[in-house]
């Protein structure tokens, strides 16, 4: 069984989460040119702070275990009904058009499709299967935040509960 330090794992996952948030204003300023420039990137960030939030959260709440897979909804899945619903309320109190549930299913492997979007297979010769990825990075940056204060949260009820 592998192991994680959460605490680690949570710092990894908020500089993550400050470079897409980077990306994302940017993309306010200049949409066209972001799309085809700073996209992937924003994507790749926001997913990968996402995951590591999760496991961060998932190693708080199983002794340190890790989840050794990159699939937003199963690492969603595995958490506590506390954790879920505390996930909930911060991601609706930020995000108002995208569900979370959407947003994990939209999400799930944006991590290992989104860094290498360039990549794809096909069987045809004119390109025709070329993979269509979908993203939404204002709603993926959302749940990043969300992750953080829970993270953050239970992280300070932990140490609480050790101080006292």
């Amino acid at each position: 069984m592998k192991r994680i330090n959460p605490a680690e794992c949570a710092n990894s996952a908020y500089v993550f989460l400050r470079e897409g948030e980077a990306l994302v204003k940017l993309w306010k300023k200049q949409s066209i040119q972001f799309f085809t420039c700073y996209f992937a990137p924003c994507v790749t960030n926001l997913a990968l702070s996402c995951e590591l939030y999760l496991k961060a959260i998932y190693g708080l709440e199983n002794s340190n275990r890790a989840f050794e897979k990159h699939n937003l909804s199963q690492i969603f899945d595995k958490l506590s009904e506390e954790r879920k619903s505390a996930i909930a309320r911060e991601y609706v109190s930020f995000q108002k058009n995208l569900a979370l549930p959407d947003c994990l299913t939209v999400h799930d492997n944006a991590y290992v499709t989104w860094r290498y979007y360039y990549e794809y297979e096909t069987d045809s010769q004119d390109d025709s299967n070329k993979r269509k990825l979908v993203a939404d990075p204002p709603s993926l940056y959302y749940l990043a935040v969300a992750l953080n204060h829970v993270y953050c949260n239970m992280k300070q009820d932990k140490d609480a509960d050790h101080a006292g």
